[in-house]
């Protein structure tokens, strides 16, 4: 998963903290654009199989110029990513059929991944014990919807 890129599944709290933060820290020109691309990239998204979606090499709706205009609400999977060159990011996003090879290794902190896996592992613990289902969806689909249902 590259930051350039989103297209694991999240969990609709985190849906909704990107909704939030797309309605109340973004201007309202940014917010409209962000917008406008989550709709395009569910649309995308709509007609493909799981295996066309990874290929795709859609980016982010959130990204602006590059960068994550929600970096402090962003989903657990892109918390999770730690690299320390954009280049190999970039590379990554590029050339998905590299993943796993030496070619598109990415430099990875594993103290904070394992620190990440153990707070999605926390969180999935307290909403099962709270009786709150944590079902996840692809995101852009499940901003959508979110968008939809709030008109």
């Amino acid at each position: 998963m590259s930051p350039f890129e989103l297209a694991a599944p999240s969990s609709l709290a985190e849906a909704i903290a990107l909704l939030e933060h797309l309605r109340t820290g973004c201007s309202p020109s940014d917010a409209a654009a962000i917008e406008a691309r989550i709709r395009a990239n569910a649309r995308t998204i709509d007609a493909m199989t799981a295996a066309e979606h990874r290929a795709a090499n859609l980016p982010c709706a959130f990204l602006v110029g590059e960068r994550c205009s929600a970096y402090e609400v962003r989903p657990s999977v892109c918390a999770s990513f730690h690299s320390l060159s954009v280049d190999r990011c970039r590379h990554a996003f590029e050339h998905p059929h590299d993943a796993g090879t030496p070619r598109n290794s990415r430099p990875v902190a594993l103290e904070l991944k394992a620190f990440a896996d153990a707070i999605l592992e926390a969180t999935e613990a307290g909403l099962a014990d709270a009786g709150i289902a944590n079902t996840k969806s692809e995101l852009h689909q499940r901003l959508r919807d979110l968008l939809d249902s709030a008109v």
